[in-house]
């Protein structure tokens, strides 16, 4: 009897504890709080405006140009119409949403070509920088008449240039500032660099004037770019990180595309051969 007790008096226990420690678990006091959040992100966008375009030609290779009329602008002392022979236009079609400047000049001769006024503003949340030195003429192609070469990197001169803050620019962030300090040590100021806010504008002259490598009736055509990044990554800010698209909305281009097998099931080469001998029926054994 005494044994059954002690049992007892044991699961009692080990009973009393079980009940000690489930009713600690639901003691717990506690409070969860909840964060409902809502985040969103902001864009980058700069755009192009046209403002007209003059003529101009150099009376020394190069070194000195004079322009011609731009409406109310008047032409410079010295310029002579009947030797601008060159036309000049520029426009920005819808389709392109201020991205896209078509530009056509014609009758270029070495040391005369044209003045394209344009403005470049920003009409983004983010902030930009934008080197307008940088341009990529990657895209430029020409073709000569038969016997001759031509070469567009060399034979055109192409430059964005005299950028200077527009007068009905806001004055969002200081306004357009510049110049700003290179990436690469030494840090050194640029002053072809822009930092752009929201409603900012700059002024600049895209000049195109041939060459004295031109050969005569050559054509040039295809995409003249430049880039614009967020103020904060000069470093990566290069053509080669946009992976070939315009901005970021654009899809990336597929990378590969699936391989084809290049075997098909090899069938098989041979077919079974049937036995060449029938078996060979037992000899008759010999009886004593």
């Amino acid at each position: 009897m005494k044994n059954a007790f002690r049992h007892t008096g044991v699961l009692f226990m080990v009973a009393v504890i079980g009940l000690a420690v489930i009713g600690a678990g639901y003691a717990l006091w506690f409070q969860v709080l909840t964060l409902n959040a809502t985040v969103s992100t902001g864009d980058l966008d700069v755009q192009w405006s046209s403002h007209g375009a003059v003529k101009e030609y150099s009376l020394n290779t190069g070194e000195t140009f004079i322009h011609g009329p731009n409406d109310p602008t008047p032409a410079d002392p010295g310029f002579i119409a009947a030797k601008a022979v060159q036309t000049c236009s520029q426009d920005i079609p819808a389709s392109g949403n201020g991205h896209v400047l078509n530009i056509a000049d014609a009758n270029l001769y070495p040391y005369a070509g044209c003045v394209h006024h344009i403005d470049i503003h920003s009409t983004g949340t983010t902030p930009v920088h934008i080197d307008t030195s940088s341009l990529d003429l990657s895209g430029l192609r020409c073709q000569a008449p038969a016997g001759t070469t031509c070469n567009a990197l060399t034979d055109l001169h192409v430059a964005v240039s005299a950028c200077v803050k527009a007068g009905d620019s806001s004055t969002v962030g200081g306004g357009p500032n510049q110049p700003f300090a290179t990436v690469t040590p030494p840090a050194t100021p640029n002053a072809n660099i822009w930092q752009l806010h929201q409603s900012n504008r700059i002024n600049c002259d895209i000049e195109i004037w041939a060459n004295q490598s031109a050969p005569e009736h050559a054509t040039y055509t295809g995409s003249i770019k430049l880039l614009a990044c967020q103020w904060n990554e000069d470093q990566n800010c290069t053509f080669a990180n946009t992976g070939g698209r315009d901005n970021n909305e654009t899809p990336l281009p597929p990378t590969s595309t699936p391989v084809p097998p290049t075997s098909t099931p090899v069938p098989p080469t041979s077919t079974p051969v049937p036995p060449t001998s029938t078996p060979v029926p037992p000899t008759a054994i010999p009886t004593v």
